[in-house]
């Protein structure tokens, strides 16, 4: 049978359905192969599937947010080829005796985002500091008016999860309601007192749908298939209400306003803006 004959799996043909609910009169069979290249990635540890996710994070009740979940879909099978070039290129081992196990982290793309949304924010802990240099990030913030670099994917199919930016379009009334909208743990120690607001504009080719961020499992130990598949929503932890999108970022973002949580005062209070 064919990998790819999504026909004779209902889960599948379940997600190609509502991908076409989605898409509207945006619907093209380049759309549909290219979701069929990452469509095993949104079908998550609990058994759900997100596709339906990519409505809200694409905005396709608008026909821009339609056109951009398209094209998004089109510029990741034009990275692969074909359907039959990915599963040759990119097979998923798991024990093979030589290679051991290897798994496959399709990148889908967010392009046109700046049509979708004008910014973009990123929470930190206020203690932050920027890895390898021990500065405070609100003080390279401040300092460079950007998000420290993180190295963009050299192709659109990794063999493991990148490090990204974690970003949400919502800002949120206080650290509180950030952590629990996008389910941020305690045991991740950061107060979310840091928020910067990112401008979309020029970001283009860098906005991405999140894989989930587990590099473990609940066993605490290291494997590859940790956290397969893309975390739309966060919704992963029941002790937290989640419910937030997520977008993942490479590359050095602009900010152009960071702002401080003050607890006396019960209020984000700015403490830079990019100049005008």
């Amino acid at each position: 049978m064919d990998t790819f004959d999504f026909t004779n799996d209902p889960l599948t043909a379940a997600q190609v359905e509502t991908l076409a609910s989605l898409l509207a009169e945006q619907w093209s069979e380049k759309a549909r192969n290219g979701f069929l290249v990452t469509s095993g990635r949104f079908l998550d540890d609990f058994g759900r599937d997100r596709t339906e996710e990519l409505g809200v994070l694409y905005k396709t009740d608008l026909l821009k947010g339609r056109v951009a979940l398209r094209r998004s879909l089109e510029a990741l099978l034009d990275s692969v080829g074909s359907l039959a070039q990915f599963e040759r290129d990119f097979p998923v081992l798991i024990n093979d005796p030589e290679r051991g196990s290897l798994g496959v982290f399709p990148q889908l793309p967010i392009l046109g985002i700046e049509e979708i949304a004008s910014k973009l924010y990123r929470v930190a802990d206020s203690k932050a500091t920027v890895h390898g240099t021990g500065e405070s990030l609100r003080d390279f913030i401040v300092r460079e008016g950007k998000l420290p670099y993180l190295e963009p994917p050299a192709r659109f199919v990794l063999r493991k999860k990148p490090h990204i930016h974690w970003c949400s379009y919502e800002c949120y009334e206080s650290p509180l309601a950030t952590r629990s909208a996008l389910q941020i743990l305690p045991a991740w120690n950061t107060d979310c007192g840091l928020r910067a607001t990112l401008p979309t504009a020029g970001m283009e080719g860098t906005a991405f749908v999140a894989f989930n961020g587990d590099s473990r499992y609940s066993d605490n130990k290291p494997g590859t298939f940790a956290g397969y598949y893309v975390e739309l929503r966060a919704q992963d932890h029941p002790d937290l209400p989640g419910g937030g999108l997520q977008i993942g970022v490479f590359g050095s973002p602009t900010v152009s306003a960071l702002e401080e949580w003050i607890d006396a005062q019960n209020r984000w209070s700015a403490i830079w803006c990019r100049p005008t």
